[in-house]
């Protein structure tokens, strides 16, 4: 109400001629503001959506195989802990060229791995 009260005193400056022709302006005015209004509520939807899909990806980014990035995380590597290869890539790591396997994110050497339940 506080634009109202502003609108108010422009009104009193401005005197009682201009008073009437406003009157007439602010119908004509409607229409564009409806518009507005519209396209500010498709705006912040579009806002929204995108933060969705960007969380999303960012998710999808944490369950992915680091090395294949097609697959889901599904092995931790011991002794670093790290949960960050599928299986797949687990067994072509593990079995490449006889050395010792390492860990993709510290390059640690993989000394065992567990495929915790529920995955």
């Amino acid at each position: 109400m506080r634009s109202r009260a502003a609108v108010n005193a422009l009104e009193e400056a401005m005197g009682a001629g201009q008073r009437a022709s406003r009157q007439h302006t602010l119908p004509a005015l409607q229409p564009l503001l409806t518009r507005a209004r519209a396209v500010h509520t498709a705006l912040q939807a579009d806002l929204v959506a995108a933060e969705n899909e960007r969380r999303l990806q960012a998710l999808e980014a944490r369950l992915t195989c680091v090395v294949c990035m097609e697959a889901e995380k599904s092995v931790m590597l011991l002794p670093c802990t790290h949960m960050c290869m599928c299986e797949a890539c687990t067994h072509r790591i593990r079995s490449a060229d006889g050395r010792a396997a390492q860990c993709p994110v510290c390059r640690q050497r993989i000394a065992s791995t567990v495929q915790p339940k529920g995955l």
